[in-house]
C-alpha cells in the first residue's frame, strides 16, 4: 500500500522501492547450480523478496521473512542465500543457523541484524542497508544510555539509603549522649552529614577543615555507625 501525500514511507516500503528500481526483468528458475553467478543469485533473491518477502520495522524488531508454498522451496532458497553469502564473503550470513525454516510451513526467516544487513548488501539495497546500520547504532546508543541511567539511578538510591542510615546513627548517638565524647574529626563529619543530607561523600569531604576524599569520609562515617551499633547491642543485652 502506498503512502499518501506527506506520509512517510515505512522501512519496508522504501526497501521494496529500492529493490524494484535496481531489479532487471528476470525469469525465475526452479533450481540453481554452483555455477550460477553472484548477480544471478542476488537477482533471484530480489525477485523472491518482491514476490513473497517482508521485513519488520527495525526500530521495533529485526526480522526478514519469505513465505513459500512448501518447505522444499524454502530450503532451496536458503541454499541460494548461503551460496551468495559465501561468494560475497559475508560471514554473518554464511552460518546456516541464522537462516531459520519453519517446521510446519514454507516460511523462511532471519532475525539476526548483521545477517539481515548482509542480505540487503547482497540484494544491492545499499540505502536500506545504511539506514539499518544507522538504526542499529542509535538503538545500541539508547540501550547503553538506558543501562547507564538505570545504573546511576540505582547507585543514587543506594547512596540516599546509606546517607539516611548514617544520619539515623548520628542522631542516635546524640540522643544517647555519646556524640560529644567522640574524637573531633568524627564529630565534624557527623555534624556535616546532618547539615548537608543531600551532599555526596566527595562534597562533604570538601567542607571539612582538612579536606578528605570520598573513601576517607566514608571511613569516618562508618566509624560513627559502628559506635551507634555498639550502643544498640549493649542496650539489647540489658
Amino acid at each position: 500500500m502506498s503512502a499518501g501525500r506527506g506520509d512517510k514511507l515505512s522501512f519496508y516500503e522504501n526497501l521494496r522501492n529500492e529493490i524494484i528500481n535496481i531489479s532487471e526483468s528476470y525469469e525465475k528458475r526452479g533450481r540453481f547450480s554452483n555455477s550460477v553467478t553472484l548477480e544471478d543469485r542476488a537477482e533471484y533473491i530480489r525477485y523472491e523478496f518482491l514476490q513473497c518477502g517482508g521485513m519488520n520495522d527495525p526500530e521495533k524488531s529485526y526480522r526478514v521473512t519469505f513465505s513459500f508454498d512448501s518447505r522444499e522451496k524454502a530450503e532451496t532458497f536458503a541454499e541460494v542465500i548461503y551460496l551468495a553469502a559465501k561468494e560475497a564473503d559475508l560471514s554473518s550470513l554464511m552460518d546456516m543457523n541464522v537462516i531459520k525454516l519453519s517446521l510446519s510451513s514454507g516460511m523462511l526467516y532471519i532475525k539476526d541484524s548483521d545477517a539481515i544487513s548482509a542480505l540487503l548488501q547482497i540484494m544491492g539495497a545499499s540505502h536500506a542497508m545504511m539506514e539499518l546500520e544507522n538504526i542499529k547504532i542509535l538503538k545500541n546508543l539508547r540501550n547503553n544510555l538506558n543501562r547507564k541511567v538505570n545504573c546511576e539511578a540505582g547507585n543514587i538510591g543506594k547512596a540516599v539509603k546509606a546517607a539516611g542510615k548514617r544520619i539515623d546513627d548520628i542522631n542516635f548517638l546524640k540522643e544517647r549522649g555519646a556524640f560529644d565524647g567522640l574524637p573531633e574529626d568524627l564529630k565534624e563529619i557527623g555534624n556535616l552529614r546532618i547539615m548537608y543530607p543531600e551532599d555526596s561523600l566527595s562534597e562533604l569531604g570538601e567542607k571539612l577543615t582538612e579536606k578528605l576524599g570520598k573513601s576517607g569520609v566514608s571511613h569516618r562515617l562508618d566509624k560513627l555507625s559502628a559506635e551507634a551499633e555498639k550502643i544498640r547491642k549493649s542496650e539489647q543485652k540489658n
